[in-house]
């Protein structure tokens, strides 16, 4: 004769998950767990992306930025800071530099339409970014069209035309639209 112990089928879960809630078929404590861990990791990832793009001066090379507030611009971001500053730029900025010496050791014979001062690149080192071309601001903002930009660095002007390789930090052209 066989007990009634025997004759019921064994659950293949111990008997201390048998009573526990449970989300899809996961115990509660395993979808807890996960989520705890996710939390962590974002929390993580949110702390390195704060310390890697901070403006403290132990970023980068390791000097003060005497220029913080100025948009810092890359040859990818280019075309929409030149596009920001023809639309809202002057084109009489205060340089530190002297600019008719500048352009001549640059060889760049068209006007200039508009200038700022920026960062450039990820260390933000100072730089000029002058705007130049054919046209006048006002028939570029309504029809758009192509200029040439070149970004300098503070020290541009300084030395004759072999010092003009130093003080370049980019030369090329970008196409604008039309400014709403």
């Amino acid at each position: 004769m066989t007990s009634e112990d025997e004759r019921r089928p064994l659950s293949r879960r111990p008997a201390a998950l048998r009573n526990e809630p449970s989300l899809l078929g996961v115990p509660l404590r395993a979808v807890v767990a996960i989520f705890a861990a996710a939390a962590l990791v974002g929390l993580v990832l949110a702390f390195a992306l704060n310390r890697a793009t901070s403006s403290d001066d132990s970023v980068g090379t390791g000097t003060s930025l005497p220029m913080t507030g100025l948009p810092v611009i890359t040859e990818r971001n280019l075309g929409t800071e030149v596009q920001r500053i023809v639309d809202t730029g002057t084109t009489e900025a205060v340089t530190v530099f002297d600019l008719d010496q500048c352009l001549q050791q640059q060889s760049v014979s068209a006007r200039v339409l508009v200038m700022e001062q920026v960062q450039w690149g990820p260390k933000g080192s100072a730089a000029w970014v002058i705007v130049h071309g054919p046209t006048d601001r006002e028939t570029l903002r309504e029809n758009g069209g192509t200029v040439d930009v070149t970004v300098v660095t503070p020290d541009c002007g300084v030395g004759g035309p072999e010092a003009a390789a130093e003080t370049l930090v980019w030369a090329g052209s970008t196409k604008l639209g039309t400014s709403p």
